[in-house]
């Protein structure tokens, strides 16, 4: 059973659940003073204290710098994936967590459910003026073009 929240505004409520949040609402969660865009460095801190709060996974999205995944100690960047031309970010954190979330229920790792979530989103952001659908076939050769 996998059991996931994605709140805008109270990802630190949540406890005893997988959470995904971006980087800003992260760091924000963790350090509500904190201002402008936050370094990597507060953001792995952020990251690293809401996984202890929730005693699970924390996934977090740091935009064309890709995504971190923390599981109590442990801590990994998983790059974006690159595109071309011009983008539309509407529905790319939503398409992101349909990614983690398929991913999570196939028994994949953190990893490999993270690195779904950012190949689903570099498809959905490409999508201009809508809020974009992925297919199955799309990702596959997103994939391909990506790691062949």
């Amino acid at each position: 059973l996998v059991v996931y929240a994605d709140s805008r505004k109270n990802i630190g409520l949540f406890k005893n659940v997988i959470i995904k949040s971006n980087h800003y609402e992260a760091v924000k969660t963790i350090f509500p003073d904190a201002r402008g865009e936050p370094d990597e460095q507060i953001i792995r801190k952020a990251g690293h204290m809401l996984s202890s709060r929730t005693g699970k996974p924390v996934f977090i999205t740091y935009g064309e710098h890709g995504q971190f995944v923390f599981d109590n100690n442990k801590f990994e960047k998983i790059p974006a994936i690159p595109v071309k031309g011009p983008i539309d970010i509407c529905g790319a954190g939503d398409a992101n967590t349909s990614g983690i979330i398929s991913a999570l229920c196939c028994k994949s790792s953190l990893s490999d459910a993270a690195l779904l979530g950012n190949l689903v989103s570099s498809i959905t952001i490409q999508e201009l003026n809508t809020t974009g659908t992925v297919t199955p076939s799309q990702v596959l050769k997103r994939y391909r073009e990506t790691f062949n």
